[in-house]
């Protein structure tokens, strides 16, 4: 069985607020889009003096104005997962990595972030978008256990707000945000959360949208609504495999806003405050982890966490946490 033994979530300092959003696209209401959106401010790696000048609406030029790169973001994450792990970066024997917004293609974001690191390990990509980290642990959980080395690390790094131009923002992607995410999985130790289930599946009768590295991010109110339709029968899927413990159960999506908390915990059978949406943001693959590590040490042994995730592609999947 598959162990989590620790979770790393970093985000950069620089904060977009709603009342900058409003400023870069006065098209954009404030009170017309935040108590939706449910989050009053977005990380973002961009300098924020280069974008309230320029708005970003020149994409070739936010990649000269960045503060902090996607490399040394995911490191941030990877080290507070290793340490809560107990192990040392020597220790891992395998990274697999994933990123909607990549820099560049070639090497693969695993192998730049293992580079970063000094790592000299087997590492690739696994792409599945929102739904990677389903793709991830369901492609480990297939794998003969002799096969995996002891310890593996899983990577998401995502920075939307460098592809997006905030003087066309809408209201879907003024929820995007920057971050990182890092997993140390094991099947050789015990850790803090044990796996109790994961799927991951494609869906071709899916219209996906695609995100252009060289174009401003776009994403449609059928896309979102897809997106939302899908969470739902992910989660009751979820839910079929594992039915509820005794004790505290928590559901974690792919970012919703958050007008639709209350409608997913009476849909779910979930208290409004055991479903937990991120208040960072989406972070497309990043985003489950924020509010997993803010929740970390609250967790109690036997409790249970459901996370149902989907993007805008083709691919979605679900993952069944126990508290060890």
């Amino acid at each position: 069985m598959l162990q989590i033994l620790g979770v790393g979530f970093a985000a950069p300092a620089n904060q977009i607020s709603n009342q900058l959003i409003s400023e870069l696209n006065p098209n954009l209401m404030q009170v017309h889009f935040e108590q939706d959106i449910g989050i009053s401010s977005r990380s973002t790696v961009l300098d924020l003096k280069y974008l309230v000048s320029s708005k970003n609406s020149d994409l070739l030029q936010s990649f000269a104005n960045i503060v902090e790169t996607d490399l040394e973001l995911a490191a941030r994450a990877v080290h507070s997962a290793v340490a809560q792990a107990g192990i040392r970066l020597e220790d891992i024997g395998l990274v697999i990595g994933e990123t909607s917004t990549p820099f560049q293609t070639i090497p693969s974001q695993a192998q730049r972030i293992a580079g970063a690191l000094g790592m000299k390990v087997k590492a690739y990509d696994l792409l599945a978008g929102a739904a990677s980290p389903a793709f991830h642990l369901a492609t480990l959980a297939a794998w003969r256990e002799e096969r995996l080395p002891d310890y593996v690390l899983l990577v998401y790094s995502n920075l939307p707000t460098v592809f997006i131009d905030y003087a066309a923002v809408t209201p879907s992607l003024a929820r995007f945000s920057d971050a990182a995410a890092a997993i140390v999985i094991s099947t050789k130790r015990k850790g803090a959360l044990s796996l109790l289930s994961v799927s991951s599946k494609s869906d071709t009768s899916i219209a996906a949208e695609t995100i252009d590295i060289f174009g401003p991010l776009h994403i449609s109110n059928v896309t979102e609504k897809v997106i939302e339709s899908k969470l739902e029968l992910i989660a009751q899927e979820a839910l079929k495999s594992c039915p509820r413990a005794a004790k505290r159960n928590y559901f974690i999506p792919s970012q919703l806003p958050l007008i639709n908390k209350k409608r997913f915990a009476d849909i779910l059978g979930f208290a409004e405050d055991e479903v937990l949406i991120s208040p960072y943001g989406d972070s497309f693959s990043s985003t489950p982890f924020g509010p997993f590590c803010d929740r970390f040490e609250c967790f109690s042994s036997g409790d249970r966490v459901y996370l149902a995730l989907c993007g805008i592609g083709l691919q979605f999947g679900h993952i069944v946490l126990e508290v060890n």
